[in-house]
């Protein structure tokens, strides 16, 4: 009996000794409520999740702020809305939803009125997303009461409970505009706000966050009106009291676009953003991943750029607990605009990059944007955006992907490198060898083409290594500096997929 007691035991012990790892849900949905909808932030809770977006009321034609509540299984539970039949009202585009400190959530975003202006509000929601109070905020600063115009996009809690909130106000002409920062206490109430901006251009806040050293940090974006290759990301250090201690640009020569920020494991700072870097058109410029890390006295420790393809729009980066990067947004494919989620390590590295679709494959009536990324308890990702399809009755919808530790929707992604566009190109056309390859690899184009082309290498995770821009013919890659392994290749222009396929490296 005893050595039966001393079994039972032990077996307990080794069980309860195990680790305990939670089943990962996949889930890729669409959710169509009657009509156009779109899903702009998302929170995570023990055992469902939260979007806010903006919703069509059919009756009324005018768009109202929606809440969805869905389940792990990415099953809708309910929804609520707010708005009115005399005004339209959304959520704003850049991450807009948080929790706070009471278990409840804040929601920032606009209303357009009958007297054609639009404002903002800040609306206070407890655990059940009922509304608690609701601010709003007007233009009291521009000049010209023809154009008044105020835009708040992005909010965070603050250390002492209370908000602050970044966004943008009509400058004191009419091809003007600033940067607005308003700080308000725990109820809502403006404690001050500041106004950053200079005359004859246009800046933009799009994303806050609250420094070590109770200041903030504010990301956004400038350009001129007119100028074609005007616009840069934008971002501003302030002291506590929101006095400007220093501001920057970030971009090179092309036009670039707004910045989204947050906070390092070790205090510094990230910053994501859509880096212009070669013309397609005047003012047109395919834009690729940009992510630094910066001081608080604006020295960069570190700066890198991507391309899972080739035009990319930032939405949302958010630094996760084990200090690691990720980074969510949309870009040009084949025939349409997809999703994508990038991990980058806390130094820059990057770790695997994700094509998201609804679809296995992009046609030429949908497009799928992700506005917002957030990791999960499971060790995933959860994202949501839209989906567009020219050809249903409401082309507008919400989506809402669930996704494992390696951005994977469903279980072995990674084992076959990046989902790919639809392929365009006879690939007969494309010779990439020797294979296996030892030297070098001579990429060969047997077709006529105008331009350049791009031929991307990742490795067995799904790891972009490589990137190279074609203009001849007949390219050749040295491989003095590549491990032993296989690799996966893709050959692209903007618009098509030329050629994918795999390729083995022995040294």
């Amino acid at each position: 009996m005893k050595t039966i007691r001393s079994y039972i035991i032990f077996i307990l012990v080794f069980i309860i000794s195990q680790p305990i790892i939670a089943q990962v849900e996949y889930f890729n949905k669409v959710f169509t409520i009657n009509t156009a909808s779109v899903a702009y932030g998302v929170i995570e809770k023990d055992s469902f999740y939260l979007t806010a977006g903006t919703v069509l009321d059919s009756v009324t034609n005018r768009s109202r702020v929606i809440i969805n509540k869905f389940s792990h299984k990415g099953d809708l539970i309910w929804t609520k809305t707010w708005g009115d039949s005399n005004r339209t009202f959304v959520a704003s585009f850049t991450n807009p939803f948080i929790e706070t400190s009471d278990n409840g959530y804040a929601l920032v975003g606009g209303i357009y009125d009958a007297a054609n202006e639009w404002h903002s509000y800040l609306m206070k929601l407890n655990n059940n997303c009922d509304t608690v109070w609701m601010k709003h905020f007007y233009d009291t600063i521009s000049s010209d009461p023809l154009h008044n115009f105020l835009a708040l996009r992005n909010v965070k809690e603050t250390y002492d409970k209370g908000f602050i909130i970044a966004g943008e106000v009509h400058g004191s002409q009419q091809y003007d505009g600033d940067v607005i920062l308003i700080k308000l206490d725990s109820l809502g109430n403006t404690e001050w706000y500041k106004v950053y901006g200079e005359i004859d251009a246009i800046e933009q806040g799009y994303s806050v966050i609250q420094t070590p050293d109770t200041g903030y940090f504010i990301g956004g974006m400038r350009y001129k009106p007119g100028v074609a290759y005007s616009g840069d990301a934008y971002l501003i250090k302030t002291d506590k009291d929101g006095n400007k201690q220093w501001h920057m640009h970030a971009g090179g020569n092309y036009k670039d676009y707004w910045a989204v920020v947050d906070l390092a494991k070790d205090s510094n700072y990230i910053v994501a953003f859509s880096d212009g870097y070669e013309e397609i058109a005047v003012g047109y410029p395919s834009k690729e991943i940009s992510v630094f890390k910066i001081t608080s006295n604006w020295q960069v420790l570190w700066s890198k750029k991507f391309r899972g393809q080739v035009d990319h729009f930032v939405n949302s980066v958010h630094v996760i607990d084990d200090g690691n990067i990720i980074v969510g947004g949309y870009s040009w494919e084949a025939s349409g605009y997809g999703g994508f989620i990038m991990k980058i390590s806390d130094n820059g590295d990057s770790l695997w990059y994700r094509d998201v679709y609804n679809n296995q494959q992009i046609t030429y009536n949908d497009d799928h944007t992700i506005s917002d990324v957030i990791p999960t308890c499971d060790g995933g990702y959860i994202a949501c955006g839209e989906y567009k399809n020219s050809l249903i009755q409401f082309p507008q919808s919400t989506w809402l992907v669930k996704v494992d530790s390696m951005g994977c929707d469903t279980p072995g992604c990674f084992t076959v490198g990046v989902k790919d566009p639809k392929e365009i190109w006879n690939t007969n056309l494309v010779s990439v060898y020797p294979n296996p390859a030892y030297n070098y690899l001579n990429i060969e184009i047997n077709q006529p083409f105008n331009g350049s082309l791009h031929f991307e290498l990742f490795d067995s995770y799904g790891r972009l290594v490589k990137q190279y821009k074609i203009t001849n013919p007949l390219f050749r890659i040295f491989l003095e500096k590549f491990s032993d392994g296989m690799y996966f290749y893709r050959v692209k222009r903007r618009d098509k997929m030329i050629d994918k396929g795999k390729v083995l490296v022995v040294k």
